[in-house]
Formats: structure tokens, C-alpha cells, sequence
């Protein structure tokens, strides 16, 4: 019975290890009440937009099926705005470019929809 024991420990003791492990850009929310936004350093994108298939879904009529992704290639994190009108997407209140790759630092502010306190999450890297 002690085996049965430690086999079934071990999935919950190593299972934060690896998210903590891959979790290398995370996006912090300026409203408290979201959820903190997570990008892998795997290469793994996150997708973000009005659609079901993306990793964050946001179901307001302005936000595009498929408005934008975060990627992290060779330890630099990337926002890919994909919104129809890209200009609503800002970092650092600046207008983006659709289907741009802009590098994105430590304390940089995003804004997924433009006067819009509750889509701006400002950039974290892991310390």
C-alpha cells in the first residue's frame, strides 16, 4: 500500500513544476478580475479572438474571430495583431499594423481593444 501511495503523489507534485517551467511571458490584466494571460516559451501560440477555437475567447461584437496571437520564438515574445481593423489592438497606446510582428518587453502595455481598460494587460517576463 506504501507504492500505491507514492505513484499517486507524484503526478500532482511534478504537474506546476512543468507549467511553471514553460510559463515565460505572462500578460498581467489591468482590471483585477481577468485572467492572466500565459505564453508558452514552447513555440506554442495563443490565440485570441471572438471564436471557439482560440485559446482566449472574448464573445464582445468588436473583438474579430480571430483578433490576435502571442508567440513566443528564441526567448522574445511576439503579439501578431489579426484584427480586421488593427488599429483597435495598441502597445504602449501606440496602433498596430494587422499580421505585424511586434517584439514585446518587460512593462509594455497591450491593449486588445482601444479604450478599453478591461482588454490592457501589461507585459511580465519569468524572473
Amino acid at each position: 500500500s506504501g507504492q500505491a501511495k507514492k505513484r499517486a503523489a507524484a503526478p500532482q507534485s511534478s504537474t506546476p513544476l512543468v507549467h511553471t517551467r514553460w510559463a515565460m511571458f505572462r500578460l498581467v490584466p489591468k482590471v483585477a478580475t481577468n485572467r492572466v494571460l500565459t505564453v508558452a516559451e514552447d513555440g506554442t501560440p495563443l490565440r485570441i479572438g471572438r471564436n471557439e477555437e482560440n485559446d482566449v475567447v472574448w464573445t464582445r461584437h468588436y473583438i474579430s474571430r480571430q483578433h490576435a496571437e502571442l508567440v513566443v520564438e528564441e526567448g522574445q515574445c511576439y503579439l501578431v495583431p489579426l484584427a480586421r481593423d488593427a488599429s483597435l489592438i495598441r502597445v504602449n497606446d501606440q496602433p498596430t499594423e494587422r499580421e505585424a510582428r511586434l517584439a514585446l518587453n518587460e512593462g509594455d502595455v497591450v491593449s486588445f481593444v482601444q479604450d478599453q481598460q478591461q482588454y490592457s494587460y501589461e507585459v511580465r517576463t519569468r524572473a
